[in-house]
């Protein structure tokens, strides 16, 4: 039997991060097909599906990144059962280790995140991420848009759009509001069975809080990627249930030299080469 050389992290988490370009003509239907051939045949049913060729390749990429962290920890795909808790959040059972690997993945756009660490079962299933490009829909202004999702923020969360707030601000604030409770939520298992309203996030004070009380035991980490070569910008944020004492708030104004992040590409994600 071939034995496992795990590296495991206890307190560490990762940060894997895929910027996809659509307009580039580099995601050939070649590269789609030595991608599709990554996962299981019932994977390769659900991202089919997708009537639109760009929601099957965010789809597919986030099916290959846990494939791909494993096979850099040493883990072999038959040996992983690919798992779900009681609520429907994903974790990976991996035989011969006393831990299991906990992971989420979120995509908007052009981009596919996905955080993951190993640790106990209870640390690895309260684990959220959300990335969402800082872009209004087309047709929206600042002002309808927060009138579209006023219903998910507090009353002290609306009050920081003042008149006097530029539109630039003004956008950085609502996809950072909104990528933090989403990442909660993930975390928590529940996405949108649980009210955005009971989470509150003060951004002059950088605090969280639920129901009211300060959100003991998470850590929310908050960044920011620019794609290269283009202006568009992403916000992402990380919760976690670290326990202990207090909210661990952590925003980094750049991803570049952090070690928890990785960039990758698509042929980092697969076996073999293009």
């Amino acid at each position: 039997m071939r034995k496992l050389q795990v590296r495991v992290w206890f307190a560490r988490m990762e940060i894997w991060i895929v910027l996809l370009s659509f307009s580039s003509g580099v995601l050939t239907e070649e590269i789609y097909r030595q991608c599709l051939e990554q996962v299981d045949i019932a994977s390769q049913t659900r991202v089919k599906r997708f009537y639109r060729r760009e929601d099957s390749w965010r789809s597919l990429t986030g099916m290959l990144l846990p494939r791909a962290f494993l096979r850099e920890q040493g883990i072999p795909l038959e040996s992983v059962t690919f798992s779900r808790t009681e609520a429907g959040k994903p974790f990976l059972d991996v035989p011969g280790i006393k831990q299991t690997v906990g992971y989420n993945i979120s995509h908007d756009n052009q981009m596919v995140a996905m955080a993951s660490h190993i640790g106990s079962e209870q640390d690895t299933n309260k684990v959220g991420i959300d990335v969402m490009k800082c872009a209004l829909p087309k047709g929206e202004t600042v002002g309808t848009f927060l009138r579209a999702i006023e219903d998910t923020l507090t009353k002290g969360e609306m009050n920081i759009f003042t008149p006097e707030l530029d539109s630039a601000t003004a956008i950085r604030y609502i996809f950072l509001l909104w990528t933090l409770k989403e990442a909660y939520t993930k975390a928590l298992g529940l996405g949108l069975g649980f009210d955005f309203k009971r989470i509150e996030y003060n951004i002059a004070q950088s605090s969280v809080s639920i129901d009211g009380r300060p959100a003991q035991g998470w850590q929310f980490l908050l960044f920011v990627v620019q794609e290269q070569g283009s202006a568009d910008v992403y916000q992402g944020v990380v919760a976690r249930w670290v326990g202990g004492e207090g909210t661990h708030m952590e925003v980094l104004s750049s991803v570049e030299k952090d070690s928890r992040f990785r960039m990758k590409g698509l042929p980092d994600l697969i076996t073999g080469t293009w």
